[in-house]
């Protein structure tokens, strides 16, 4: 095709939309002149509207003056909880680690550096409650949502950086909780052989900065907290080797920040 040709194909394309482009302006022109023929426009497009999408509502709107937690927007899932023996911590979905039959080949589940190692793992649900014990006697508590949620490869964070704990305080025991009822116990015993029982609601208001949980007599320190459900057995080991085992009602029930030798 010559270059004449083609030019003046081109020119033919430009006139044909100039054309149109000017019969679309006098329309509307002639739109905006004319309020009759506006207002059957508007109702024309209204029952398209009506025929397309006058289904009946399919959410329901009710009437509410609660506000909107963030918890209320965090999926109540299952968590794998990690706590190294630097105090470092994370969350991990369960489904990241996958089930595996007889001889499977496991996977990583933290990097940690060379003189660290995971000291406790469990599974716990996002609005679950942690109860923090310290060697100190007191208690703190995290939503499991709070803790970094990281991959299997990450340390996670501090828990230091976490919890507002006192001078020379470190985690001695925590235990997961979902409610805080009278039908459940916590149970904590001390490097002296103290144990101490106490009914779980007495924890149900745990402040940021903590609360004395346990009344330790001097160079005394807390190293172990259990749930029970008050019918449980108790078994106490020393560094000897000797154990010595007891129903958990030989165990009276105490009050916070308070104190009671093992049977």
């Amino acid at each position: 095709m010559r270059l004449q040709r083609l030019t003046g194909l081109e020119r033919d394309k430009i006139e044909a939309e100039y054309a149109q482009l000017m019969k679309l302006i006098a329309d509307l022109l002639l739109i905006l002149e004319n309020k009759d023929q506006r207002m059957q426009i508007i109702k024309q497009e209204t029952i398209t509207l009506k025929e397309r999408f006058g289904d009946k509502r399919r959410t329901e709107i009710v009437e509410t003056t609660s506000d909107v937690e963030i918890e209320d927007m965090i999926a109540d899932e299952d968590m794998v909880i990690t706590l190294t023996h630097a105090g470092y911590i994370k969350r991990t979905s369960v489904a990241t680690y996958k089930a595996q039959g007889r001889g499977g080949k496991g996977v990583v589940g933290m990097e940690s550096k060379e003189d660290d190692f995971i000291s406790t793992l469990f599974i716990a649900s996002n609005h679950s409650y942690i109860l923090f014990f310290t060697n100190s006697g007191r208690c703190y508590w995290l939503k499991v949502y709070k803790f970094p949620e990281a991959g299997r490869h990450s340390r996670g964070k501090p828990i230091v950086n976490m919890l507002d704990l006192k001078e020379g305080e470190r985690i001695a025991a925590f235990v997961p909780v979902r409610e805080f009822d009278d039908k459940h116990f916590i149970v904590a015993v001390t490097r002296q052989g103290v144990i101490n029982k106490q009914t779980l609601s007495a924890y149900a208001n745990v402040r940021r900065d903590g609360i004395n949980a346990i009344n330790l007599d001097e160079n005394d320190s807390v190293i172990e907290c259990k749930l029970t459900n008050g019918d449980n057995h108790i078994i106490l080991g020393t560094k000897n080797g000797q154990a010595v085992r007891f129903h958990e009602s030989a165990v009276r029930e105490l009050g916070r920040n308070t104190r009671e030798y093992a049977a």
